[in-house]
């Protein structure tokens, strides 16, 4: 196994309570809406700027391919950039003067962007096919860029 690949994540202290809150929280709200998806939890942490770090995935249930995770910041960059000259066509190189769009429309656009290669990236690297991956807004935590990771059965989504 590559060395800079991890299982065994630890980004913050509490970070597995979280992981499992929110995979309860979610267990709860659908089956209060009367909808059986078996939710379950991750959190995947990717390198913020050091690629030398290892990708974290908690927990570990070896429902991924880690190694299908590594270097998805220049795939980040290349879709927002995409996008935003596509949906931004007037800009300027500049994106802190741009008056076409406020800044905070472009960290929206930029997240949106890295949720989408992320849950692309997490289709493929799945060693599951019975689940499809919903993935949240990312945060920044120390020198890992964390997501938010639900992935529900398949045909009941449907």
């Amino acid at each position: 196994m590559d060395p800079r690949i991890s299982l065994a994540p630890h980004m913050w202290d509490g970070q597995h309570e979280l992981r499992w809150s929110i995979e309860r929280i979610a267990d709860e709200a659908l089956d209060r809406a009367g909808v059986e998806l078996d939710p379950r939890g991750y959190l995947i942490g990717i390198p913020d700027g050091d690629d030398a770090l290892p990708v974290l995935v908690d927990p570990q249930r070896d429902a991924f391919d880690v190694t299908r995770l590594e270097n998805l910041h220049p795939h980040f960059t290349s879709l927002f950039e995409e996008r935003r000259a596509r949906m931004c066509p007037s800009r300027t190189d500049d994106e802190s003067t741009a008056t076409w769009h406020p800044d905070h429309y472009l960290a929206a656009l930029r997240e949106g962007c890295r949720r989408d290669v992320m849950r692309e990236a997490l289709t493929r690297a799945a060693t599951f096919a019975d689940r499809v991956v919903h993935v949240g807004i990312s945060i920044v935590v120390g020198d890992y860029r964390v997501f938010p990771v639900l992935a529900v059965l398949r045909r009941p989504c449907e």
